[in-house]
């Protein structure tokens, strides 16, 4: 028989598979698990509980599978978790959300209990380079043409972590994703595996393709704009996240964890300045001012990527 706060979060995820997390009332929540009111607030005191508790019951799902996905047998290691990633981030919204910082609408969103992108991403790259690949293997080729220092297992688990997203983030146009089809045959399995397995060995590839760990923050006041950068970033190997009013920009900033901030040309001058100044007062190194041109995916790579690459230079 589940606990209460089982029955209670199990009542919550289908009150949000029904309607909007802001539209739904914790006497609701309450009656669909068949509890008091009172033993609910006894559990999660306000409403952001059963909200963080969720996100949080999201992400330990995710990791979990991680986890079963790294017992496959050694050589389909990195291949299994990228397919698990792309299938977790596609059938919940909530790990797709957490793995990508791309909220649905009617949503709950996380707070600082909850792990952010970077920080999800982290421990699934951490479980997979304890577990899978070796540090040996072929090394990075630097702008120059000159080979720069081997890839640790980290960061080419991280290369394979970001491919998957990748296919969350851009789905595949031309032909079906492989990570949607579990029986795949093998010629198709194998050619996807082949790829990650490239990454996941360390295989070449070009600095100047390559993201870097600096997080950005994007705030515009057109959410679809705002999501369009952040697609654009992250399938890129850039971490950032996006929010379109100033008081998430500042509640994000007061973290401390942004070294760069895109400021969009909807943001009026007032508010601008404050945010502006309030970035450099909170370790942000570069705000850069953005005006997206179309087509959006080209003006992001030329105006704004070389940027946040000269910030990381720089620290």
């Amino acid at each position: 028989m589940p606990t209460a706060r089982e029955a209670l979060l199990d009542a919550a995820r289908r009150a949000l598979a029904d309607r909007p997390w802001r539209t739904v009332r914790m006497v609701d929540v309450a009656a669909l698990a068949g509890v008091s009111r009172q033993t609910l607030y006894n559990e999660f005191g306000t409403k952001g509980g059963p909200a963080t508790a969720l996100l949080r019951q999201a992400a330990d799902g995710y990791l979990t599978g991680v986890d079963r996905a790294l017992t496959a047998p050694a050589p389909d290691l990195p291949a299994a978790v990228a397919f698990w990633t792309v299938r977790a981030a596609r059938e919940d919204p909530l790990v797709k959300g957490l793995l990508t910082g791309l909220w649905e609408e009617g949503l709950p969103r996380p707070n600082h209990d909850v792990p952010g992108p970077a920080r999800l991403l982290g421990l699934a790259r951490d479980r997979m380079a304890a577990a899978s690949l070796p540090v040996a293997g072929p090394v990075l080729t630097g702008e120059s043409g000159r080979a720069a220092e081997p890839a640790s297992a980290a960061e080419r688990c991280e290369m394979v972590l970001r491919l998957a997203l990748s296919c969350v983030i851009v789905p595949c146009r031309n032909r079906s994703c492989p990570a949607d089809h579990p029986a795949a045959g093998p010629e198709e399995q194998g050619l996807t595996s082949s790829l990650v397995e490239a990454l996941g060995s360390g295989a070449q590839m070009s600095t100047h393709a390559r993201g870097t760990t600096m997080r950005t923050l994007v705030l515009g006041r057109t959410p679809a704009r705002v999501t369009a950068v952040l697609a654009t970033l992250r399938a890129d190997g850039f971490d950032a996240q996006g929010v379109s009013t100033d008081e998430e920009a500042l509640t994000l900033l007061r973290t401390g964890e942004f070294g760069v901030l895109i400021i969009g040309g909807g943001v009026g001058p007032a508010s601008r300045a404050a945010i502006r100044a309030f970035a450099t007062e909170h370790r942000v190194r570069r705000v850069i001012d953005g005006a997206l041109r179309e087509p959006f995916d080209t003006y992001v790579r030329n105006e704004f990527e070389p940027l946040i690459r000269e910030a990381a230079s720089q620290g």
